[in-house]
């Protein structure tokens, strides 16, 4: 029971990690489509730059930062250092797949969970990179942990307890088969054990048994008849 109450809790472990993670990466995709979006409407760098600061500059906890070919910065959010900007830019130059999303270290960041996409405008390809910290994420997960660590303890003692219930209805009958043997003897071979369950092993042992006894009492009955005799 303790091994499959651990299963169990490690499988809620992975399930609630990949739950979180999916919903986290969900949002970063909605995000990053939304600022494409912006870029592809812009006719100009200034006319995007104007809509980005007033819509993505801060931005609920969602980060964005956008290059040109030339690695330039042509715009990042409030919550993107200048010294986030060379990781993030060494993280575009490793992935090449669009829209995966990774977990990467950020300077002064920390933990991030980051997404990109190549987006073409009407003043030249861009890279966009949107990111969000991986701190409420952890605190999430954190928070389930805690639960599964009461709940370990918490399940496996009612259970222990429960299993110690019933292995000692199990062995009941058997003492109370051991307790009648025990007490019959040579002056009481008439006695019985009793028979609870007559289909269960318990019960087929207990019926042979007074099987026994039976042939046992005959036998007896037989000898001192031929002694008296």
């Amino acid at each position: 029971m303790a091994i499959v109450l651990m299963v169990f809790c490690f499988a809620i472990d992975i399930a609630a990690k990949t739950a979180l993670l999916n919903r986290l990466d969900a949002a970063l995709r909605e995000e990053l489509r939304e600022i494409c979006v912006e870029i592809e409407m812009s006719d100009t760098q200034a006319t995007f730059l104007e809509a980005a600061d007033s819509r993505f500059f801060r931005h609920d906890a969602y980060d964005f930062l956008i290059v040109d070919g030339q690695q330039n910065v042509v715009f990042r959010s409030a919550g993107v250092s200048e010294e986030a900007v060379a990781p993030l830019a060494s993280y575009l130059r490793q992935t090449t797949i669009e829209k995966a999303c990774q977990t990467i270290d950020v300077e002064t960041a920390g933990a991030c969970r980051i997404v990109h996409s190549d987006v073409g405008s009407k003043f030249g390809p861009l890279k966009v990179i949107t990111l969000t910290s991986m701190m409420l994420t952890a605190e999430e997960m954190a928070a389930v942990r805690s639960v599964l660590l009461w709940l370990y303890p918490a399940s496996l003692i009612p259970s222990v307890i429960g299993g110690y219930l019933l292995a000692s209805r199990a062995v009941l009958p058997i003492r109370m088969l051991s307790d009648a043997a025990r007490n019959i003897s040579i002056r009481s071979l008439d006695a019985r054990v009793p028979v609870t369950n007559p289909f269960d092993e318990i019960g087929v042992l207990a019926t042979t048994l007074n099987g026994f006894l039976s042939r046992l009492e005959t036998a007896v009955g037989e000898i001192q008849r031929f002694t008296a005799d």
